[in-house]
């Protein structure tokens, strides 16, 4: 029996049922549980999990789980994060001053990024004064609204120490590949120093003039005197190349023109007119440079018109992009007008009869004194004044005759004061020996400034 058994247990193991009789069994089954329910006594009720026991089930069963990660929207609000980190924040920084939050990402990502952009010497000497600018509109911004205090003050000063000593160590490299090219950064660096020195010497003695009033700005001041200082003098042989001198005039000029545009609507006419006239008298000397550089034996002072044209190119370009500038200082005084030749014959005139009329002046004021020992010092007067009204009539260069012109009439004046101190009056109204006030300004700034002569038949001569 127990052979039976096994021999029936080993053949059970052999027999397998096909797919048809799976199913055919599993529908009786199926359908005898239906017909044959469990009775209710049978049934038993189902103790309740317990919180263990559900985790514990949910361990086993659940061998993993499936989360979904949106990474499109991650992708959108890291842009956004992006955006705003790179192009934002480095906007706002851009208006700020010392003392301001976003400040330190002004100075050390948004410019140090565009120092590292920035190729060869020269450009890099541009961006060097670029941010000595803009370190000293920021200072003066500050003592405009009274927030200049004494560590910023300093640490603005220490700032245009680098940027200057930066911009200078590039001349000196500039110097080594290219002399013409470094002569011409010394040039413009120079001038742009003169411009915030300038600003800051009127900025100064106006607070020095007013009782009470705090002088700030003086550490910047002296830091500014001190970087033109130790500026290297070339010697005065030392003139860029003629050919050097024309494309960079090309180029600052070009810049001159296109921010001229890109104020028009901002300033007023006058204003405008102002620098229009100025662009003006840069292109008459250049032209007149053209003209000098035709004769070998004048082409050294056709370089240095052309020098003197990127100097004040230079200081044009801080007045009109530096309002701060433009604040403190006059256009005139910055880059002051230079008289055409046409204009030249008017105020040549206009000063003539001044001189005229004060030598009249003088002869009548001496012929009815009673003070003997005055006349006779009206009388010399008179005398020298008539040989220079000869002299001025053959003299051919205008700046000449503008600085002997207006001694003689400094000198008119000084003794209608003599004559008014002594109790006597003048026939002559002493108003009348005097020039107009634009033409007598215009004629100084010209005189005070010029570097180069040219004669009354040519273009007027470059001026500073």
């Amino acid at each position: 029996m127990k052979r039976f058994s096994e021999q029936l247990k080993i053949q059970s193991q052999t027999v397998k049922l096909t797919k048809a009789e799976q199913a055919d069994l599993r529908d009786r089954v199926v359908s005898y549980m239906e017909y044959h329910p469990l009775p209710a006594s049978m049934k038993t009720t189902a103790a309740p999990k317990t919180r263990a026991a559900s985790t514990k089930s949910q361990i086993l069963t659940d061998t993993f789980g499936q989360f979904a990660i949106p990474y499109q929207l991650l992708f959108k609000l890291g842009g956004v994060a992006a955006v705003f980190v790179l192009v934002f924040v480095p906007f706002m920084a851009e208006r700020t001053v010392p003392g301001d939050t976003l400040y330190a990402v002004k100075v050390q990502f948004n410019e140090e990024v565009r120092s590292s952009l920035t190729w060869g010497s020269y450009e890099k000497v541009e961006w060097e004064t670029t941010r000595l600018n803009r370190r000293i509109a920021e200072a003066r911004l500050l003592a405009d609204d009274g927030l200049l205090t004494q560590e910023i003050e300093e640490s603005v000063a220490a700032a245009v120490k680098v940027h200057s000593d930066n911009a200078k160590r590039e001349i000196e490299v500039l110097r080594i590949a290219d002399a013409d090219e470094a002569l011409i950064a010394t040039i413009a660096f120079e001038s742009s120093l003169g411009v915030q020195a300038q600003a800051f010497s009127d900025d100064s003695a106006t607070d020095q003039g007013e009782p009470g009033v705090a002088r700030t700005g003086m550490l910047i001041s002296d830091m500014i005197d001190q970087s033109r200082a130790a500026i290297p003098q070339t010697a005065s042989t030392s003139v860029p190349a003629y050919n050097k001198l024309m494309a960079r005039v090309e180029l600052s000029t070009t810049r001159v023109r296109d921010l001229r545009d890109a104020i028009d609507g901002d300033v007023d006419a006058k204003d405008l007119a102002d620098v229009t006239r100025r662009i003006e008298d840069i292109d008459r000397a250049i032209l007149a440079a053209i003209e000098l550089a035709s004769d070998e034996s004048t082409e050294f002072d056709a370089r240095v018109a052309l020098s003197e044209v990127i100097a004040r190119t230079q200081r044009l370009i801080i007045f009109m992009t530096e309002l701060q500038v433009r604040e403190e200082v006059t256009l005139e005084e910055v880059v002051p007008v230079v008289l055409t030749a046409d204009e030249q014959t008017i105020d040549r005139s206009t000063k003539m009869t001044a001189l005229d009329t004060g030598i009249a002046a003088v002869t009548a004021a001496a012929a009815g004194l009673e003070n003997e020992q005055l006349a006779a010092k009206l009388t010399e007067t008179i005398a020298a004044l008539q040989i220079t009204r000869t002299e001025l009539m053959v003299i051919d260069s205008y700046p000449e005759f503008v600085k002997q012109s207006q001694a003689a009439l400094a000198l008119v004046a000084d003794s209608l004061i003599l004559v008014e101190q002594s109790g006597a009056t003048s026939p002559v109204d002493p108003v009348a020996t005097t020039t107009p006030a634009i033409a007598v300004d215009l004629a100084t700034s010209t005189v005070d400034t010029a570097t180069t002569t040219v004669e009354t038949n040519q273009a007027t001569s470059t001026a500073q």
